[in-house]
């Protein structure tokens, strides 16, 4: 920007000039004020909304400063800026901040001034040609400058920002509370720092529905009773984040008139008081809790007091460790019959008075039934029947997956899992099945031709059975499997053969499947001949212990095994046999633990090369056919293979045909009794390195070990000679008096 350079007209009089830079605001500009002047000069500052000052989208102007980052101004509008003769000239540098709206009770009053019915936020040049028309005015942000004004007609009232379209509130605690507004326009309220929303529409007994999925509620700690008394609002649109809110208490307190309530994406982590969250709700018969953390909760009491049309309530999330108190958590529960939990409650808990009180159609799990005299904590407990009573009852798990699979049937083309409710229509006059193993109907089976239905009554996923193993095994009609991210599978061991010989299924997305408590996933997809597109990527495989023949598929070209920690498998067999790969990542497999790699990578046809140099083979016994009929390889660095246990190596390389070398000089095989075609038909194999430690002294079974190795020569120049195919040329070459097959690797 243009800088004036002083200089001194007479002994006493000085050039002064004042640089304002509006950093950042009014497109960078820059503007100058001169002056003659003795000694000092003083220049005033403009006051505020002067035309002369810089402006700034959305931020309001509070003075000047020496410093480009400074957030307190050293100049205020309208003081003065005094320079000397020593320095006659000086910068400062405009200071911004983000205006806010007045504290939610002032903002109150105004709204109870009249029956209005509209509340819009947004910018003063927008509706300024209006104004004159509007009833009244009031200065609305908290400082008084009149950056924000708000405006009413008979049945509006209009929140505008003289700096942009953006209001920023601060204190939004009791800001609606008792209007009768009815509409809100939230598109231009910013509420990010809002650090209190308490109260903030409670009493809004003229609101029926409210979409808050505006609403920024990141920097929000207290959301205590925030919709309390809302008797009319029957819909409500809470996608917000909630992670710092801590307290929560009467949040929905006498919503009376809400039937249902998702709750499945808040956050709780951080809350610590729940006491009456959901108190006076008389009308919800579902609520989603699913997803609540309870951890650093210590208040529960009346938490569902008086919700007397829910019929259930799942509480499985639900963390006690930290709660006190739980007076009246479940209080005059009328119509209760089933709280599903898998935890006991903590019954050290100091407060536990009446929490069960009135709760008159509650019964457990094994038929524990309500009992006036045990209404605290005492029976906050999974039902064990009469030597240990409890109201609780554990989710519902789906019948054994061999169970299942004889239930649906071998001509299903489609399987739909879903909740109950969203297919009605689909499923009317149609006998269901129950699949839960209590054979409540919680989980139910409907057919319809050949379409399956598996559904939930339930506002939960459909659990899953510890032993899943051919769930949809042999369904060779299936085609499809849709909303399988509706089924839990966190509980299952044993998934084997879940997928086995489903020869019509073409695409799998299992990307919603927790598999962290799984064992055993042999053959999960074998012979899936038609599976192209199979997505394991967030497959959990700590625990487990078997894959063999998982991956046994003749369409899939290419898999992500990137998550995958093999470190406890011990049987790999067949595990990728017979699959079209055309390259594989094992780089992170531990195979520390793995015992059997019978047939691990035979028939993969496609496959060009192959480093396995990471692979700790120490405690393999078998390696039968490895890679057997790999007809592609051309590459395979095997330099890692630790084979001093190995047992059994027959046809480990046969049919190998491309390849024209093997580097087997770790190889160690004083274990091996069986050696038969291990080297089979690699009719382009010519040199096999090796070291001593080869040896065959051990070796019952060797025939045909070289059979059809024509090319093959070893390091002295022995030539394939097709008397000598078993073990009596599998040794290092020593030329025509020792004559062998294969050649010493140089160190």
């Amino acid at each position: 920007y243009f800088k004036f350079n002083p200089q001194k007209k007479q002994q006493t009089v000085y050039d002064y000039t004042l640089t304002i830079n509006s950093n950042g605001g009014s497109d960078g500009s820059v503007t100058e004020f001169s002056a003659q002047d003795f000694s000092t000069h003083s220049f005033t500052l403009p006051e505020m909304w002067s035309d002369s000052l810089p402006t700034k989208l959305n931020f309001e102007l509070i003075g000047f400063a020496d410093t480009s980052d400074a957030t307190a101004p050293q100049y205020k509008l309208g003081e003065n800026v005094v320079l000397t003769s020593d320095n006659p000239e000086k910068t400062i540098y405009a200071v911004w901040r983000k205006p806010l709206l007045m504290n939610g009770n002032d903002f109150n009053d105004i709204l109870k001034t009249g029956n209005f019915t509209n509340l819009v936020f947004g910018s003063f040049d927008k509706y300024k040609d209006f104004i004159v028309s509007f009833k009244n005015e009031y200065v609305a942000d908290a400082d008084d400058n009149g950056t924000y004004k708000i405006y009413t007609t008979d049945s509006t009232i209009y929140v505008l920002s003289k700096v942009g379209n953006i209001i920023y509130a601060g204190d939004c605690s009791n800001m609606f509370n008792s209007s009768s507004v009815s509409r809100y326009d939230f598109t231009d309220f910013d509420t990010s720092l809002c650090t209190s929303m308490s109260g903030m529409f409670s009493n809004c007994s003229s609101l029926s529905s409210l979409d808050l999925s505006l609403l920024n509620t990141s920097s929000c700690t207290d959301m205590s009773s925030m919709f309390s008394g809302c008797s009319a609002l029957t819909e409500l649109n809470l996608n917000f984040d909630t992670s710092n809110v801590t307290d929560m208490n009467g949040m929905f307190s006498e919503c009376s008139s809400l039937t249902s309530l998702d709750l499945s994406l808040l956050n709780t982590n951080s809350c610590t008081d729940m006491s009456s969250m959901f108190s006076g709700c008389s009308g919800l018969t579902e609520l989603n809790l699913l997803n609540f953390d309870t951890s650093n909760v210590t208040d529960i009491s009346s938490m569902f007091s008086g919700c007397s049309s829910l019929p259930y309530l799942i509480l499985t999330n639900f963390n006690n460790d930290n709660i006190t108190d739980y007076s009246n958590m479940f209080k005059n529960c009328s119509n209760l019959t089933t709280i599903y939990s898998d935890y006991n409650f903590n019954v050290n808990t100091s407060v536990s008075t009446d929490m069960f009180d009135g709760c008159a159609n509650l019964i457990g799990s094994e038929g524990t039934t309500f009992d006036s005299n045990h209404t605290d904590i005492s029976y906050a407990q999974i039902d064990g029947g009469t030597l240990s009573p409890g109201y609780f009852t554990p989710i519902p798990v789906l019948k054994t997956g061999i169970e299942v699979n004889s239930i649906i049937g071998t001509d299903t083309t489609k399987i739909i899992f879903g909740k109950l409710e969203d297919y009605n229509a689909e499923i009317v006059s149609i006998t269901s099945t129950p699949l839960d193993t209590e054979n409540k109907g919680v989980y139910s089976l409907y057919k319809v031709g050949t379409v399956v239905y598996i559904l939930t009554s339930i506002d939960y996923k459909i659990v899953l059975n510890q032993n899943s193993s051919k769930f949809f095994y042999k369904l060779g009609n299936l085609t499809s499997i849709e909303n399988i991210s509706a089924i839990e599978t966190n509980r299952v061991i044993n998934i084997d053969n879940f997928f086995s010989e489903c020869t019509s299924l073409v695409s799998l997305d299992l990307s919603s499947f927790d598999t962290s408590s799984c064992k055993n996933m042999n053959s999960m997809f074998n012979t899936c001949t038609a599976l192209s597109s199979l997505n394991v990527s967030s497959f959990n495989t700590d625990n487990v212990i078997y894959m063999a023949s998982m991956f046994k598929m003749t369409a899939l070209t290419s898999i992500d095994l990137s998550s995958f920690n093999t470190a406890n498998v011990a049987d790999m067999m067949n595990l990728f046999s017979f699959s079209p790969f055309t390259a594989l990542n094992l780089e992170n497999f531990d195979t520390r633990n793995v015992t059997n790699m019978n047939s691990m990578f035979a028939s993969c046809s496609s496959l060009s090369s192959l480093d396995l140099s990471n692979f700790n083979t120490e405690k393999v016994t078998n390696m039968y056919g490895m890679f057997y009929r790999c007809s592609s390889l051309t590459s395979l660095n095997l330099s890692s293979f630790d084979t001093g246990k190995v047992e059994k190596m027959s046809y480990m390389f046969a049919y190998c045909s491309s390849l024209t070398s093997l580097d087997l000089s770790s190889f160690d095989t004083d274990s091996c009794t069986n050696i038969s075609r291990m080297f089979s038909d690699c009719s382009n194999l010519t040199t096999i390195y090796a070291s001593d430690a080869f040896v065959t002294d051990n070796a019952t079974s060797s025939a045909n070990l070289f059979i059809n190795c024509k090319k093959l020569v070893g390091g002295k120049g022995t030539t394939y000679d097709s008397s000598y195919t078993d073990k009596i040329y599998a040794r290092i070459d020593g030329g025509a008096s020792d004559p062998g097959y294969f050649t010493l690797k140089n160190s």
